[in-house]
């Protein structure tokens, strides 16, 4: 038998045996009904529709005991057997409240511990020194640990060396200036060794105004980085490209007689000679039609 029905069955069972003995077979008129009020608590917490039904039934076995020896209805007696109701109605609405909440909280668990387990996105916690404490499948997944290989384990230890330091400093920081919400991208390496990138939100978790520890939601953005660091590159190209053109612009001092320009530093020379210092062109050289006429008329004809 059920531990909690036995118990209910031998308190009531107590409580009629002192309602018959001390009112019907005695006589006797004493209070003692602060008992009845144990089966009815009991029933209110176990099972709490029914603790207003048994308070009623102890209430009217109660009346019933004590008429059968007064002879009359006393106001005490009808009192108490009105407290026994209200005691099983106000006992059973609380636990019916408790169940209710304790429900509730279950569902908004199941609920978060489904969303968490199903995430894209990595979940992670840590206690007050960076020890792992709870990662979600995406984290293993993504890294390729198991749950043992990395509960435990500080946090530090997976990320690239090269921004270890720069991430502890970050985190130390957040920790010692309680800065609830930080976010920072660093890159992480996975357990065959391949660098990847996390965008991190990292939550400081505060109980009783002590650091309890972190907790942290990251997504991969090692695609994303990939496609800055290419356009990087071939912004990088493109300036170099550029860098390596050579334009002529603005005004250009020109001798009004030899046609020498005069550069930068002072000094004057040839045209030739300056607009390749100042350009890409290269020169070829001939003679035009007027110039042959002057400097070799005799082949002007020809």
């Amino acid at each position: 038998m059920n531990y909690r029905l036995f118990l209910l069955f031998l308190t009531i069972l107590i409580c009629l045996v002192l309602s018959v003995v001390v009112n019907v077979i005695y006589g006797i008129d004493i209070v003692y009904t602060h008992l009845f009020y144990i089966p009815i608590i009991l029933t209110g917490i176990w099972y709490p529709r029914y603790a207003v039904f048994l308070g009623a039934a102890l209430g009217l076995i109660h009346i019933a005991c004590d008429y059968a020896t007064a002879e009359t209805f006393k106001i005490g007696v009808l009192i108490r057997a009105a407290m026994f109701m209200l005691v099983g109605y106000v006992t059973s609405y609380l636990a019916l409240r408790r169940d209710h909440l304790l429900n509730s909280m279950r569902e908004s668990e199941e609920r978060y511990r489904t969303l968490v387990e199903n995430a894209s996105d990595i979940i992670f916690r840590t206690d007050n020194n960076g020890h792992f404490t709870f990662v979600n499948p995406a984290a293993l997944r993504i890294t390729g640990y198991e749950e043992a290989e990395i509960i435990g384990k500080h946090y530090s230890l997976l990320i690239h060396p090269d921004m270890r330091n720069e991430a502890i400093k970050f985190f130390g920081r957040q920790f010692i200036k309680r800065i609830q919400n930080t976010y920072l991208e660093y890159p992480p390496l996975t357990k065959e060794g391949h660098e990847l990138w996390f965008g991190q939100n990292t939550q400081l978790l505060v109980e009783d105004g002590h650091v309890t520890g972190f907790q942290a939601v990251a997504r991969n953005i090692t695609e994303r980085k990939r496609a800055e660091e290419a356009l990087e590159e071939e912004r990088r190209r493109l300036q170099q490209a550029l860098d390596e053109v050579r334009t002529l612009r603005g005004i250009v001092p020109i001798c009004a007689n030899c046609k020498q320009i005069r550069d930068d530093k002072g000094y004057w020379n040839q045209v030739e000679k300056y607009v390749s210092d100042h350009t890409e062109a290269k020169f070829t050289y001939g003679i035009c039609p007027d110039c042959v006429e002057i400097l070799y008329p005799k082949y002007k004809k020809q």
